[in-house]
């Protein structure tokens, strides 16, 4: 047959050509064309074999009768073809090219292939290449959006009245009648002559095996922020993708021949549930043997190895002795397929043998575990006898760097399986997933009802891209959440009304934690003194680790640690309900080891800790002081006000140790000797014993009033601090906000004799004036912040006076925040109003006050912990800060002083800090660095730093969305970058400018922070764009315009 050969390269060059624009997001084409040896039928099947799940279109070109194939130097029968095809899943479509072959057809539908084009007597050699060439050629046509029925009808006319005979049959027997057309496209499934190539490209889970349809489902579908586990694959959607090219990695089916391969990716990306739900389970329907496991920090690696095999290899005691790669090939043997083992958390190892404490002041990392690991790795796979296994870590990826130079280090080949952030498309997946699925339909009856605008599930994944916050885990909430509101209904339906009424309560992690610790505190008779005290807190922060990762606590543990606690066990089995803990047993440990309980979020762990850290409970207050003890002096004793709130946050932290008990103990006796000493006295000059205890008395019944109005004034606080998140910066807002403001000066204005009551004074002037702020009163939101100021120098003083560390550490720390709230209000005011020159002067003079203020505060505060994440960010604020002060009085030399300082300070503190804060710190400094240079004219250079600074804060935005500075700040440099621009010329990078600002604004409006003069800025933002797009439009060479005010909403950009 002259054709085939032609058929053949025709097809080849027309698929390639037609395919190569089509590739996926890491830039690898999401097609492969391949011919198959097909020499024989051991070499073919060979070929099926290895392509197995992979091959969506198989055309086979020759030889064919009703029961046969020719193959180059043998026949087969079509039986065994369709028994070997049974198991390409993935088969879309078969085409079969040659003689008389339409009684097959039924064989290859019992094999599940959906499509097939057969013949029904012989064909020309010739008219069969012209056939098929047309019908791939339509098929790639219209975007891939052709269906196999376009194609077959669109080649079919084409070829059928234009082709010459050449009298040469694909037949292996003559026939003498030969009919007109020969070729039929057959459904074995219903509307399968539908599909296209396109679909091709939309099925993420093409390649993949299907998962028995026999598996039990799990009682709800959605997860909440508990994390899938392999009972729960069914229901495991949005990673197709991922799970399938880490699939075909891990099991051979690409020329990939790294043994090791490293799995990372950002916190609450899911990649748990990734591992879990999604690849092991796909892997065990193929056999291929997988163990799971998480890094045990109290084991070590060598131990934990061990317990990998503890399955196969219980009778050897000691890991020192194993031969792990003997192991590996035993089991290999055993089960004819390669073993995958994954290990999970890998991270915990740089912490093995350092506290959490410990690493959390220090920021030290051990590499002993890491080096354990790559030696194990070089005995597995670096000596003879290579298993043909894989070996996959998994780790956060801001650990990627240190394990990199580790394996680069020992020269091991790996390959990287890299995690993204869910996108809008898997988004659409996870929430329409169990619509699409038959059984699941059948299971849970949810329907979407879409509103007319467009499609619900578009709409979600537009505004959780938005927030761009632990989206996994967010969707998860959000998701629960809804379907809990409607799994009682004969058919459930998610709309967008159900959406929007949960979406505005604040489904956000953070939101929901606060969410369900305020139910808690509802629970009588105990919750509300476990919630006030900060035991939920404690017990939270108890299960995470130093890394900010979720943490596990054995029951013995818990039960030591709050034995003092008479509802500990309740309280642990809200928290399991609510699906903050939850009961863990690690993988494959025997059925002796311990109980745990775990954290149920990775991503919910850096909140609980920032929260703790934060904290002014007193079970937190009275843990730090604690904590003070154990890190510095324990020689000195405690004063009267820190025993007292020692006591008192009893009931809010774990136990005492006995070190810790002892100190208390002789602080108390140390506090009772001058208590004596003063009632003895007393007793010689007044003579009365009666009178003397009725006086004690009294004081002591006046002490419990005192922390009875101490508290009411703290939870009054924590009020505020919760309604300040939520409130619209209003006028009925400030009323709110006022209300609670003048209950907390009332409750502590009434008693003098407060602990920490300047403080908490301080912090209520500092929250209200920041609401003001945002609310355009700018100069009573400058009363209250100088209050603030005040109040705390006035503790200052009396800190001097011999007041402890833990409380003058408080008390600086606040008064840096309330400098950096007034040096903020004072550079608006200087920004946006028309101020004379002499009071331009004085505002000159005060901020550059408040500004070496901060730096002497910040310079203190770093003496003592040189590398607190606080204190740094401070230090910089107030040195850029002050920089930009000189620069408003024109002492250029002093602000670039003030920004080398910074420069340098930022270099220093690269490898102590984490990339995130520096990432900061960088950012301000070319914001800053940009305004340095246009005020001396040098407008490209200007430009240059300000779209670092942007690309800099763009990097940001990915993990810390909704900080509202940062989004001010990239605003507020997209207007000043418009600025350059515009006076430039150069109009279409202007409009783009003050887009992009626009935009950064509207998303102010997703949690609630477009005030009044925000709102003006985007008509000011609205009317010039308009302006720009006329005159880009018109192409006119100049653009003028005027740009509007509104009040205090007036457009800046200078400063």
């Amino acid at each position: 047959l002259n054709e085939l050969a032609k058929e053949l390269d025709a097809l080849r060059s027309l698929l390639r050509h037609g395919l190569q624009q089509y590739i996926d997001g890491r830039g690898r084409q999401q097609f492969e064309i391949i011919t198959l040896a097909y020499s024989s039928i051991s070499s073919l099947f060979d070929e099926l074999r290895h392509y197995r799940n992979r091959i969506a279109i198989l055309h086979f070109a020759g030889h064919t009768d009703s029961t046969l194939w020719r193959l180059n130097e043998e026949t087969i029968h079509a039986q065994g073809i369709a028994d070997i095809l049974r198991l390409q899943q993935s088969l879309r479509f078969l085409f079969l090219n040659g003689c008389d072959n339409a009684e097959q057809v039924r064989l290859f539908a019992s094999a599940g292939i959906p499509a097939v084009i057969a013949t029904s007597a012989p064909v020309d050699d010739h008219v069969a290449r012209q056939f098929s060439t047309r019908f791939y050629e339509y098929l790639l046509a219209n975007d891939l959006n052709n269906s196999l029925a376009d194609a077959f009808e669109l080649a079919k006319a084409e070829v059928q009245e234009g082709s010459e005979q050449t009298q040469r049959y694909r037949t292996l027997h003559y026939k003498k009648v030969m009919p007109r057309w020969s070729w039929q496209l057959t459904e074995t499934v219903d509307k399968s002559a539908k599909w296209c190539l396109a679909d091709l490209l939309r099925d993420a889970c093409f390649g993949l095996p299907k998962l028995p349809h026999d598996l039990p489902l799990p009682t709800r579908p959605f997860k909440n922020i508990h994390y899938f586990t392999e009972k729960d694959a069914p229901v495991f959607f949005g990673r197709c993708r991922e799970i399938a090219s880490a699939y075909s990695v891990l099991t051979n089916q690409v020329h990939e021949t790294e043994a090791v391969h490293l799995l990372y990716g950002s916190t609450g990306v899911g990649k748990s549930s990734f591992l879990s739900a999604g690849l092991i389970p796909y892997l065990k329907v193929d056999n291929y043997q997988t163990i799971y496991f998480r890094y045990d920090e109290k084991k070590g690696i060598r131990e934990t190895f061990y317990e990998m095999f503890y399955t196969i290899h219980q009778g050897e005691s000691n890991p020192e002795n194993i031969d792990l790669q003997s192991l590996w090939l035993e089991q290999e043997r055993e089960v004819n397929k390669p073993l995958i083992i994954i290990l999970d958390q890998l991270e915990n190892i740089f912490t093995h043998h350092i506290s959490d404490e410990e690493f959390e002041q220090t920021k030290r990392i051990d590499n002993t575990e890491l080096l354990n690991l790559l030696d194990i790795i070089h005995c597995i796979f670096y000596k003879n006898n290579q298993p043909q296994g894989k070996l996959v870590l998994s780790f956060r990826k801001e650990w990627l760097a240190d394990i990199l130079n580790g394996f680069e280090e020992k020269e091991i080949i790996y390959g990287k399986i890299v995690l993204e952030q869910l996108n809008s498309q898997a988004i659409i997946n996870a929430i329409e997933g169990i619509t699409h699925n038959t059984n699941l339909q059948q299971r849970y009856k949810l329907r979407i009802d879409n509103p007319d605008s467009g499609h619900l599930s578009d709409i979600i994944a537009a505004e959780l891209l938005m927030s761009r916050q632990g989206i996994a885990p967010t969707l998860q909430i959000l998701l629960s959440k809804m379907w809990r509101e409607v799994e009682h209904y004969a058919e459930p339906v998610f709309d967008l009304e159900l959406y929007k009424k949960l979406w505005q309560k604040g489904e956000l992690i953070e939101r929901h934690l606060q969410q369900q610790i305020e139910e808690i505190g509802q629970i009588e008779p105990w919750g509300n003194e476990a919630k006030e005290s900060g035991l939920i807190l404690d017990i939270l922060y108890a299960h995470t680790t130093g890394l900010g990762t979720a943490g596990e606590l054995t029951q013995a543990t818990y039960e030591t640690r709050y034995s003092h606690i008479p509802y500990r066990q309740d309280l642990m089995n809200e928290l399991k309900k609510r699906f903050l803990i939850i009961d863990f047993q690690k993988e494959g440990a025997a059925i002796r080891s311990p109980s745990f309980t775990r954290l149920t979020h990775d991503t919910l762990a850096a909140l609980i800790r920032d929260r703790f850290r934060q904290s002014i409970l007193v079970g937190q207050r009275a843990r730090r002081l604690l904590n003070n003890y154990n890190q510095h002096d324990k020689n000195h004793l405690l004063n009267k006000n820190d025993l007292e709130m020692i006591l008192v946050g009893e009931s809010g932290t774990y136990k005492r140790s006995s070190k810790e008990e002892a100190w208390v103990k002789r602080s108390r006796r140390h506090q009772f000797i001058i208590k004596g000493l003063v009632l003895s006295g007393a007793f010689s000059i007044i003579l009365f014993a009666g009178l003397a205890f009725f006086n004690w008395y009294q004081a002591e019944e006046q002490k419990q009033e005192l922390i009875t109005a101490r508290d009411n004034g703290e939870r009054l606080v924590k009020k505020m601090v919760t309604l300040l998140t939520h409130l619209e910066p209003n006028r009925e807002g400030v009323k709110v906000a006022e209300s609670i403001y003048q209950s907390i000066n009332n409750s502590f204005k009434q008693n003098y004799s407060l602990l920490d009551k300047n403080i908490t004074l301080a912090v209520n002037e500092r929250l209200y004036g920041g609401f003001l702020s945002a609310n355009a009163e700018d100069n009573k939101a400058l009363r209250h912040f100088r209050r603030s100021v005040r109040l705390l120098l006035s503790e200052v003083n009396l800190n001097k006076e011999g007041h402890n560390y833990e409380n003058r550490k408080h008390t600086y720390r606040e008064l840096g925040l309330s400098y950096e709230a007034l040096y903020q209000q004072y550079k608006k005011k200087f920004e946006e109003e028309d101020n004379q020159e002499r009071e331009v002067n004085i505002l000159h003079g005060d901020m550059q006050d408040i500004n070496g203020r901060r730096v002497s505060i910040y310079k203190e505060l770093l003496k003592v912990e040189k590398d607190n994440a606080d204190w740094r960010r401070g230090m910089i604020l107030a040195l850029v800060d002050s920089g930009d002060a000189a620069r408003y009085r024109n002492n250029l030399i002093k602000a670039q002083e003030f920004y080398k300082e910074t420069d340098k300070l930022l270099i220093k503190w690269t490898t102590s800090s984490n990339q995130h804060e520096y990432l900061k710190g960088r950012a301000l400094l070319l914001a800053s660095w940009g305004s340095y240079y246009r005020d001396q004219g040098d407008k490209e250079k200007s430009y240059r730093y300000y779209t670092q600074a942007l690309d800099m804060a763009e990097m940001l935005s990915e993990d810390e969305p909704a900080n509202m500075r940062l989004k001010l700040g990239r605003i507020m440099v997209h207007y000043k970058a418009y600025k350059i621009k515009y006076e430039q010329k150069a109009y279409r990078a202007a409009y783009q400018h003050i887009k992009k600002a626009s935009t950064l604004l509207e998303s102010l409006e997703s949690f609630g922070r477009l005030t009044k003069r925000h709102r003006c800025w985007l008509q000011v933002d609205q009317y010039i764009m308009d302006k720009l797009e006329k005159g880009i439009k018109r192409k006119a060479k100049t653009i003028i315009i005027e740009e509007p005010s509104c009040g205090q909403g007036k457009l800046v950009v200078s400063g």
